[in-house]
């Protein structure tokens, strides 16, 4: 039968570029194969903070940035306040977000969960690594020592300290000696050469490393999760005396720890980038529209007014240039310049090109049209496989994120959205462009990542993890006929609620759980997941039943018939029994081996079971598996069932399988 299977593959003509749009054969009475290259979309800089490093030969002034370049890797930009500059490319990075000078042609550069530092020599782009041991993540605020030579940045876990003259790691200090905190942005320089640091989320902490004696000391702010001041210390550019001023504390004495009012404080808070005489200038920013201000604070009167707005632009994308500039890099790569004094907009350039993303979602439009939302990008591309034609859609949402899940409900799209707890909707017969289509039309600002999307073909839920530094999962419910929207957070208290789905049988809610914070940003406080019912209109929970020992995320993969639900927790499967309220391993089933990935198919018992070779239909009534295709090695990256058609993200291409699980 192996021969009959249709095989997702590429063709020929379509991989060369020879065509951007090929059917594939699919065996009779199993729907129709259409493979198609991505639309490309603009590369985001995201997470990167616009870094002073220097001036160049001629005695320009450069800012350091980076972005990530789809399946290229991460594109670092070297750019003058005129638009000059140039580009590296990082091919097995994903992404730079910490960069230090080291003199005129040199840059130390670390980043993301590659734990290794990067020495770049900009005039001939010679690069080499230096891997260390230790951390998690490492976000932007390195520091380098200019009198020990020493690096030091924080990776979550851990702070490491590296000599760039030795090329070693000098020391890494371990979670019992740095802060509950979990990242910092920036770094200032103490009165006798040590450096500080504000580490933020879930609380903030003020950190002084001293390079001389190696060593770290700290005391926490706050460690209230939801304090005004987190967000604000991206920058910490207003400093005297060895002193920082911080957001909504007043001045920091590094050294001692001491906070002592402002003279004349700001009437409006925002992330300070620095003094330019008598006048302080930061941005505000309105994160779930991702508008930023450039605000200026009269120091003699405390008095704030705003300057100018950049639209999609972070906190972390803009910085003071020495002439008395704003220079700014959006989540598009838009270069914008401005006048401090004025607000006026001066210069806009393009920094980069655009290039084909993985995707978090690939979905059915309905009419051989597929809808896409790359990685954290914040955009999403449509493709008419009937025309062969492909198109940027521009924004999916107004925050800085990425949509991770998506529903079609009534010949509309419904999206999920990390950055803000939103639910977008579009519809594909209109003009697209937000805010109009897509359009917000349910927001929990509790929600982070999303955690699962369900529909009962009317109503939408939507469950996220929790915001960052907190436990709380928050959900959403919407109900698509009539416009009404409601929130629920904690359903289960300091946990997510994970993968929910509509029970067909009661309406109800079945999903698992999860005791962990979203990246790991806050500590638990349980050591057991759970197996839930909810309210489908109060999400409030109707059935708990506690989850094993040793599994930390708990996910519903789907009914198996009226009463049992199938769930997985890490490598281990088991069966919910809703009648019975318990929580069994998954045992006596032969045909879904242990390494296979499991999708629900729609009908209670049917899965498509994938091992990177070849999926298959299981039922689970006969526990018997029914061969679909075969997939090429190393090609599909990720794929989803919508209802019976099936989508597979092939890197630079995708493919859309329509009717693939149609009976008959």
């Amino acid at each position: 039968m192996s021969h009959d299977l249709p095989a997702i593959a590429l063709p020929r003509d379509l991989e060369s570029g020879a065509c951007a749009c090929r059917d594939l054969p699919a065996a009779a009475g199993r729907g129709r194969l259409t493979a198609f290259r991505k639309p490309s979309t603009p590369d985001p800089f995201v997470n990167a903070q616009l870094t002073p490093v220097g001036v160049d030969t001629a005695g320009r002034e450069r800012f350091f940035i980076s972005c990530l370049s789809g399946l290229a890797g991460a594109t670092s930009v070297v750019v003058t306040e005129d638009g000059a500059g140039a580009t590296w490319p990082w091919p097995q990075r994903q992404c730079i977000y910490a960069v230090e000078p080291d003199g005129p042609d040199c840059l130390w550069l670390a980043g993301g969960s590659d734990k290794s530092f990067v020495r770049l020599c900009p005039s001939t782009g010679q690069w080499e690594r230096f891997p260390f041991e230790g951390g998690r993540f490492i976000t932007a605020g390195m520091a380098l020592d200019p009198d020990t030579g020493k690096l030091f940045c924080g990776a979550q876990t851990a702070m490491v300290v590296f000599d760039t003259r030795t090329q070693r790691t000098v020391r890494v200090y371990g979670p019992d000696e740095k802060p509950p905190d979990n990242f910092h942005y920036d770094h200032w320089r103490l009165a006798d050469g040590s450096w500080g640091f504000i580490l933020e989320t879930p609380g903030l902490s003020c950190l002084r490393w001293d390079p001389r004696a190696e060593s770290i000391t700290w005391r926490r702010l706050t460690d209230d999760s939801h304090h005004p001041a987190i967000g604000l210390v991206r920058w910490l550019r207003y400093v005297e005396d060895g002193r920082v001023y911080l957001p909504h504390f007043g001045w920091l004495d590094g050294l001692t720890g001491e906070v002592t009012p402002h003279e004349h404080p700001p009437d409006q808070e925002a992330c300070w980038l620095g003094r330019r005489g008598d006048v302080v200038y930061g941005i505000r920013t309105d994160t779930l529209n991702a508008i930023a201000t450039l605000v200026a604070w009269d120091l003699a009167s405390g008095r704030t007014a705003a300057r100018c707005t950049m639209p999609d632009t972070p906190i972390a994308g803009c910085a003071l240039t020495a002439s008395g500039k704003l220079l700014s890099v959006d989540l598009y790569g838009t270069l914008r310049r401005h006048d401090l004094s004025t607000g006026a907009l001066e210069l806009t350039r393009t920094l980069i090109s655009e290039h084909e993303h993985p995707c978090n979602v690939i979905i059915p439009a309905g009419d051989g049209r597929v809808i896409g939302t790359p990685f954290i990008a914040m955009n999403f591309w449509g493709f008419d496989t009937a025309q062969g034609k492909g198109f940027y859609g521009g924004r999916v949402a107004g925050s800085l994120g990425q949509c991770d899940d998506a529903v079609a409900v009534g010949g509309k799209m419904y999206f999920s959205i990390y950055g803000g707890g939103q639910l977008t909707e579009y519809d594909p017969q209109r003009q697209t462009g937000f805010p109009r289509n897509p359009r917000m039309v349910a927001q929990n600002a509790q929600g982070q990542h999303g955690a699962g999307i369900a529909t009962d073909g009317r109503v939408v839920w939507v469950a996220f993890w929790p915001k960052y530094g907190t436990l709380d999962g928050a959900m959403i419910r919407y109900d698509t006929a009539t416009g009404e929207a409601s929130s629920r957070n904690g359903a289960v208290p300091d946990q997510t609620i994970l993968s929910p789905m509509v029970d067909s049988a009661s309406g109800n809610l079945v999903a698992g759980t999860t005791f962990l914070s979203d990246c790991s940003t806050a500590t638990p406080v349980h050591d057991r997941t759970a197996a839930v019912v909810l309210d489908p209109r109060t999400m409030d929970v109707l059935l708990r039943v506690d989850g094993p020992a040793g599994v930390d995320a708990l996910r519903t993969l789907g009914p198996l018939d009226l009463e049992r639900w199938l769930m997985q927790g890490g490598r281990q499967r088991f069966v919910f029994d809703t009648r019975r309220a318990t929580l069994t391993p998954c045992e006596g089933f032969h045909g879904i081996p242990a390494d296979a990935a499991v999708v629900y198919a729609g009908r209670p018992g049917s899965f498509v079971l994938g091992d990177g070779a070849a999926l298959r239909l299981w039922d689970a009534s006969t526990d018997t598996a029914e061969p679909l295709a075969t997939l090429a090695k190393g090609l599909v990256r990720r794929w989803w069932v919508h209802g019976v058609d099936l989508t597979f993200d092939c890197g630079r291409y995708a493919i859309l399988w329509r009717d693939a699980l149609a009976q008959g």
